[in-house]
């Protein structure tokens, strides 16, 4: 389910990154890749963007993950789960 796999694979990013947002690029890469949720080159836009938007880097690229991932259905959902998952590893 897609919903369990954007909270698990963004709570992943946040336990396991350390040094702030730059340094997880290559975690969210991977996980986004490993699941083929986008291409290479989405993600590259996505971080050009998440640069130039206002707010916490990592928090944005989560959210556009998310956004990305999701049909358009259950879009708005789809884009807060990464943006929990990310946040509630600093929780623990």
């Amino acid at each position: 389910m897609i919903y369990l796999e954007l909270f698990l694979a963004f709570l992943e990013v946040g336990l396991f990154s350390f040094g702030g947002a730059y340094a997880a690029i290559p975690l969210i890469r991977d996980v986004v890749l490993e699941h083929a949720w986008m291409s290479d080159e989405q993600i590259a836009y996505i971080i050009a963007v998440s640069e130039s938007t206002p707010g916490p880097f990592a928090i944005n690229i989560a959210t556009f993950v998310g956004n990305t991932t999701a049909d358009r259905v259950y879009r708005m959902r789809c884009s807060y789960l990464p943006l929990f998952g990310n946040c509630c590893a600093d929780l623990l």
